[in-house]
């Protein structure tokens, strides 16, 4: 692997812990969350002027998965409050998307 693309997957895992962060020491962990959401869609804006459109056959199931992200970053502020950043990160990956959106609430 070349030294640029070590240093971008990183940087991406730094980020990414630093959001992880950012929502567990915050006061409204789903506000932060929809924040960090919002930054992330905006910054990447841009690059949608250098990609094709997608086929307008897979607009359903592209969709389908943007409803299940915005599940998944909604829950997991959620479930932050309800356990430790390293226990509720490690749960929600080792669950299947779905499952995990719909039973975070009822985990107390």
């Amino acid at each position: 692997m070349s030294i640029e693309i070590t240093a971008i997957v990183l940087l991406a895992a730094a980020l990414h812990a630093g959001w992880n962060a950012l929502i567990k020491i915050s006061g409204d962990r789903v506000a932060v969350m929809a924040f960090v959401t919002l930054a992330g869609s905006l910054i990447s804006l841009p690059f949608l002027l250098f990609v094709e459109s997608p086929d307008p056959a897979s607009w359903p199931l592209l969709a389908l998965t943007i409803l299940l992200h915005t599940g998944y970053h909604f829950f997991l502020p959620v479930a932050y409050d309800h356990g430790d950043l390293g226990a509720q990160r490690w749960a929600s990956r080792q669950r299947r998307q779905p499952e995990c959106d719909l039973r975070v609430p009822f985990d107390r």
